[in-house]
């Protein structure tokens, strides 16, 4: 079952990657601004996704909720980190913003972890 999550970590992962580059190309997240809502939940699936794979092939006695948040809680946060430093975006802006990526984050995650105990019990 672990390899099920490898690849839907590497599927969303390059399905990531390649609307990030389209999105840059057309402009998306400036004309559709709930583009990077989207994102963030993709980004939320990939991580949960490797974030279980790891669970089950390296730490198994741990919790799968405790994998699957720490994880999220290290990419997303760094990766708001990383957008503060490279838009510098105004106070009010950016707290708004982070806590709404951060919140997509975590809904795919928990779609994902959801997914992963749905097919644990069959």
């Amino acid at each position: 079952m672990a390899h099920r999550f490898l690849f839907l970590a590497l599927i969303t992962t390059a399905l990531v990657g390649y609307l990030d580059h389209q999105a840059r190309l057309l402009f998306w997240y400036w004309e559709y601004p709930w583009f990077d809502v989207v994102m963030h939940f993709l980004g939320g699936v990939s991580v949960a996704s490797f974030m279980i794979w790891i669970h089950n092939r390296l730490v198994p006695q741990a919790s799968v909720w405790v994998v699957v948040l720490v994880g999220l809680l290290v990419v997303g946060v760094s990766w708001e980190i990383f957008e503060w430093f490279a838009k510098t975006p105004t106070e009010a802006d950016y707290v708004i913003d982070t806590i709404t990526d951060l919140v997509m984050d975590v809904v795919g995650a928990v779609l994902v972890t959801g997914m992963y105990f749905v097919w644990k019990r069959k």
